[in-house]
């Protein structure tokens, strides 16, 4: 005989549950402010580069910032997921963004440095947002999701300091 008992979900589940999205979705959409910041900053090098190593830094460039978009559109379609709407307005990025907009820096290494310290910011709040979700709100699927997002910074770092 089967002793498993249904739980039934009470209309305070549900509303904890709708402030849990909602708290998960503000802190998806301040990750997405990141990477368009990324974004806009690896554009900016990709479009400026100049010298010797033009044709290879142009090429890594906008494989970076192509890699970025496509974690801006799964972030994105995460916080749709969760029934919110996702942030695209540049003046809210620029709001919510950890990283630091800085003068635009000619020199390569200059350049491949800044990108390693906003990658390393970008992966310290994935990484803050990941463990504030698992502890308070038990929220593992999007767990998992910034776990990924983190090891494809990582390995973005890892190929930018094959230039350095």
């Amino acid at each position: 005989m089967n002793t498993t008992t249904k739980q039934q979900t009470t209309p305070s589940d549900m509303v904890a549950l709708e402030q849990n999205m909602k708290i998960e979705a503000a802190g998806l959409n301040k990750i997405l402010a990141d990477e368009f910041v990324l974004h806009a900053m690896l554009l900016q090098y990709h479009w400026n580069v100049t010298g010797i190593n033009f044709i290879e830094l142009h090429r890594f460039y906008a494989e970076q910032y192509q890699q970025v978009e496509r974690m801006m559109k799964s972030l994105a379609e995460r916080v749709r997921a969760l029934g919110h709407l996702a942030e695209g307005r540049l003046s809210e990025c620029l709001k919510h963004t950890h990283l630091n907009e800085e003068a635009f820096p000619v020199q390569h290494l200059q350049q491949l440095n800044n990108l390693i310290k906003s990658h390393e910011t970008v992966i310290q709040h994935l990484q803050r947002m990941k463990r504030s979700l698992d502890r308070t709100y038990r929220m593992y699927g999007t767990g998992d999701f910034l776990e990924d997002l983190v090891a494809e910074h990582e390995s973005m770092i890892l190929l930018i300091r094959c230039y350095l």
